[in-house]
């Protein structure tokens, strides 16, 4: 076969959809991701003083050397390290409460393992988002950034009119957390912790933070991504469903009576069975799906993508297509979902809503995302019917096109 040489034309096609590819994905990004790496280097060399190796794991005898060359007599140091790492090395551990700690060194070492550290730093903090935290430099610190006093004037500040006097555990537990932010990020020569330094904490987060004392069930894997942080869990609510502790003691109550009495009991008419542990629905059928709705996703023809707004840091997702040679067929190339953010049903609203534009505008489809492909067969595994009637697997060639065309004619 004689191989056809691109025409003038589509080799400028080719350059304007590699040029839109470009903006479309510097858009999803959000353009923060220098801004990011910075603040995220300010807390990585702060920590490089108790993690001189970067193992991403830092025992007591490292916080008691880092201790040493800030300056600290032994007095503090020793205290000070044992403190430290009972309550952070709880609290950064990859593994669920009560076996936090799998081997006999872990146990004498308590690690404070870094990747989760700057959740644990922050956990239970007026110091929860970026704005609040520049706001409270600009109020009480100096030199950008807050001294140890000044941060506890500012915490101080910000318990007026929310804590309340019996809540004396929460009042400690933020001088606590502060007192440990300040010795493992000040800077020693101008003891302070710099503004960029406490940014960067502010901007890292992970789903849960769970203190030691926390059922497994409730603590939640930590997921660092370099560019979006993770957002707390919906609530979990177990409507209509009753309490899962009632259920059990209840059927244990039943095993033991038919035991007694070697009879079944007879349910009365007015109270419905109960209904057994593995008969209810999976967590993620129990919770809400997603917040977000189709009128959320605006369609943006300049960079050819569906997009919707995630939150107030720029956090986006979108669907991304690109024009084809034929005016009425594109391409669903490419879709883009923040790690913080999937498993919630985006993807398909983002379908849900492009497809809509695809049938008004009577275009057709080539699904070249596999997300797209999955939630075709998913939703109409018989390919046939639905937005199946809107699907081509590639461009067709010109000869086979001018043919369909004149022969639907």
């Amino acid at each position: 076969l004689k191989q056809v040489q691109p025409t003038h034309e589509q080799k400028e096609q080719e350059k304007k959809n590699e040029k839109t590819y470009q903006k479309s994905r510097e858009v999803v990004s959000g353009g923060k991701q220098k801004e990011e790496e910075e603040e995220t280097d300010q807390m990585l060399v702060r920590l490089h003083t108790f993690d001189r190796y970067r193992t991403g794991k830092i025992t007591i005898f490292n916080t008691m050397a880092a201790l040493y060359r800030l300056g600290y007599s032994w007095f503090t140091i020793i205290p000070g390290a044992i403190l430290m790492h009972l309550r952070l090395s709880p609290m950064t551990s990859p593994y669920g409460f009560p076996f936090i700690y799998r081997s006999l060194s872990d146990l004498i070492l308590l690690p404070v393992y870094t990747r989760n550290l700057s959740a644990a730093l922050k956990y239970n903090t007026p110091m929860q988002d970026k704005e609040q935290v520049q706001k409270m430099v600009k109020t009480y610190g100096h030199q950008k950034g807050l001294g140890f006093w000044d941060g506890i004037k500012a915490i101080r500040h910000s318990e007026q009119g929310h804590l309340r006097w019996w809540q004396l555990g929460l009042w400690a537990i933020h001088r606590i957390q502060w007192t440990l932010t300040y010795t493992m990020l000040h800077e020693p020569k101008s003891n302070v912790v710099s503004e960029s330094t406490l940014v960067s904490l502010a901007s890292r987060k992970r789903r849960r933070i769970s203190s030691p004392t926390t059922n497994t069930a409730n603590i939640e894997t930590a997921v660092m991504t370099n560019s979006h942080p993770l957002p707390s869990p919906p609530d979990f609510k177990m409507s209509g469903y009753g309490n899962i502790e009632y259920i059990q003691s209840q059927r244990l109550k039943d095993k033991e009576e038919k035991k007694e009495d070697n009879l079944s009991i007879p349910l009365s008419p007015q109270t419905p069975p109960l209904q057994p542990i593995d008969a209810l629905p999976q967590l993620s059928s129990i919770l809400s799906p997603t917040q977000f709705h189709a009128f959320d996703i605006v369609h943006d023809s300049n960079y050819c993508m569906f997009k919707i707004k995630l939150d107030t840091e720029g956090n986006t997702a979108a669907l991304c297509y690109l024009p084809t040679r034929y005016k009425n067929i594109i391409e669903f190339y490419h879709i883009e979902i923040p790690v913080a953010y999937r498993q919630q049903g985006l993807g398909d609203l983002l379908l849900y809503k492009a497809f809509q534009w695809v049938e008004k505008s009577n275009l057709l489809v080539i699904p070249t995302c596999p997300f797209v492909r999955k939630y075709l067969e998913t939703r109409f595994p018989d390919q046939k019917s639905g937005n199946w009637s809107y699907i081509v697997l590639s461009e067709p060639s010109p000869k086979s096109f001018t043919k369909s065309l004149s022969s639907a004619s």
